[in-house]
């Protein structure tokens, strides 16, 4: 009797979700793959560095995930990781993250080590695309930048 009881509950939850269009299918959550370029400054480097590389943007509804951006050249490398953000009702967001960058020093031959704070402002249909731009608004070595972009 007891279990005949919740399925009549569950199946008249589950009318009245249906009633008023809820259901567990309106979020999901979409990934969106995106290429990364970004510029590496440093005062011991001659030139910058064109780093080159993958990320992945995660929508789950009004939320927007940029995740990870792994970068990489010949003798350098960076990682951005990106703390979630809200998407606006048309499609732009604002996310915030922290990045360590570690190069070959030509000079001496040392390996470098640069942490940054990053921002990013992009906008997603949410379907298929992203694209935005990165740029550092703290770095542990005075001088030293990275600035970027994405797209899908």
């Amino acid at each position: 009797m007891k279990t005949r009881k919740n399925h009549i509950l569950s199946l008249l939850i589950v009318g009245a979700l249906a009633a008023i269009g809820t259901s567990a299918a309106d979020t999901y959550a979409v990934i969106i793959p995106v290429k990364t370029k970004a510029l590496l400054a440093h005062p011991a480097l001659p030139n910058s560095i064109l780093l080159k590389g993958t990320g992945n943007v995660e929508v789950l509804g009004a939320t927007v995930n940029l995740g990870n951006f792994y970068m990489n050249a010949p003798k350098a490398k960076a990682l951005i990781d990106w703390s979630p953000t809200s998407l606006s009702s048309s499609g732009w967001f604002k996310a915030y993250g922290s990045g360590r960058a570690k190069f070959k020093n030509p000079s001496t031959g040392a390996i470098e080590f640069v942490s940054f704070r990053m921002v990013s402002r992009g906008r997603t249909d949410s379907v298929g695309r992203a694209v935005g731009r990165f740029v550092d608004i703290y770095a542990s070595v005075p001088g030293a930048g990275l600035k970027g972009k994405y797209r899908h």
